[in-house]
């Protein structure tokens, strides 16, 4: 519940990230699943804003790890899911990832996207939506509408690993 008001008291980016740093310093099984919850929504508020200059924190982190250990298991991450997601439900956005790409994430196309979303973030595992279309839009625009809607993108970053997969694939 502490780190639920901390959370919502907080306004800002630097806020939200001293917050988020402040906790992670104790081993991740100890955090209750609320934090990240609640964190995942405070960042989704960010996510509509203009993109800011990368603060000096960000910066300092940037330069000490280790990119290259990033990208392999970003991609290992990525295959793994594009080999055993077999769901009908969910289609993958793209069917192979070519040898120069780093993936942000998974995305995938689902007619039941928020239902997909809901049961991924009971699991500790926080989809975005990143293609959400503004209003004026017309509707005349039927596929980039569909996509719209149906866009999610899994998480397939280096703090996951093969068993998070598999609890994905399982969902």
């Amino acid at each position: 519940n502490n780190i639920k008001q901390q959370l919502h008291s907080t306004n800002t980016l630097h806020g939200f990230l001293r917050t988020l740093l402040l906790v992670t310093k104790h081993y991740l099984d100890f955090i209750p699943s609320s934090f990240f919850y609640y964190s995942f929504l405070f960042s989704e508020k960010f996510r509509k804003k203009k993109p800011q200059k990368m603060l000096t924190i960000s910066k300092k982190i940037f330069h000490k790890v280790n990119k290259e250990k990033i990208v392999e298991l970003r991609r290992r991450n990525f295959n793994y899911l594009l080999k055993h997601l077999n769901n009908k439900k969910v289609k993958p956005l793209f069917k192979e990832l070519p040898e120069s790409v780093c993936p942000l994430g998974f995305p995938v196309l689902s007619n039941q996207r928020n239902k997909l979303k809901k049961k991924l973030v009971r699991e500790r595992i926080f989809p975005p939506i990143h293609w959400e279309l503004p209003q004026q839009i017309s509707k005349k625009f039927t596929v980039s509408h569909e996509v719209s809607q149906e866009i999610l993108t899994i998480p397939c970053d280096q703090r996951y690993n093969e068993n998070d997969m598999k609890r994905i694939v399982n969902i």
